[in-house]
């Protein structure tokens, strides 16, 4: 019987899906392991199994970064709110992160009522639209050589092409802003499966399978 549950574990790694090219953090383990910050100084917070930054009254962007200056073609998503209303300026994701100086990004600002990119201190591309107070929106930013989409919620929704260094860190910012970011996930060729949230999602979901196996004896 050991022998049969042997083959059939054996079995079920060979044929499970691939989890590899990913790195996420779900913040549930209040640890800051393989992210440091940049820009201006933020007391970034993670507790209740998200990630917050304080509110910072002054217009420069404060950065929390992970990853590898060499990371080029990736699909980067989070979870992002907006916990202030008043001020409530700009907050949501870096990509293509080589300094303060040179770096992508998507946000947006609840007092602006605007979701925007651009390339370091520049806006390339907006969309003017409500944007909820403490409401969840998910960012998706997929990068390809010089061309980046933007998608909120799983909808297309700004598109630049050239601009951006071709390659970089990832992370979030904020700027007078009080944000929330839960679920930040990475992936693509050149990236390691590693971070705070990829150990638990790929033990789980091994566990999961087994008992799976179980159930059908």
């Amino acid at each position: 019987m050991v022998q049969r549950y042997a083959m059939v574990w054996v079995l079920l790694l060979l044929t499970a899906p691939a989890w590899s090219g990913s790195w996420s953090d779900d913040f549930e383990d209040a640890a800051s392991v393989d992210w440091e910050e940049a820009g201006e100084p933020n007391n970034w917070t993670e507790s209740d199994g998200f990630l917050n930054g304080e509110l910072v009254e002054v217009d420069s962007r404060a950065f929390r970064l992970t990853g590898d200056e060499d990371w080029e073609d990736y699909t980067l998503t989070v979870s992002a709110n907006v916990q202030n209303l008043a001020g409530g300026d700009w907050m949501g994701v870096v990509f293509r992160y080589q300094s303060e100086e040179s770096y992508a990004w998507f946000g947006l600002s609840v007092a602006w009522t605007t979701f925007a990119a651009g390339v370091s201190g520049n806006t390339l591309v907006e969309q003017q639209m409500k944007v909820g107070f403490r409401q969840w929106y998910t960012l998706r930013v997929e990068v390809k050589g010089p061309l980046v989409d933007m998608y909120l919620d799983d909808e297309l929704l700004l598109q630049f092409d050239g601009g951006a260094p071709l390659s970089g860190r990832v992370g979030v910012f904020a700027s007078r802003s009080l944000p929330q970011f839960d679920d930040f996930r990475v992936s693509g060729d050149g990236i390691a499966d590693g971070g705070p949230g990829f150990a638990v999602s790929a033990v789980g979901k091994a566990a999961v399978a087994w008992a799976d196996v179980k159930a059908r004896e």
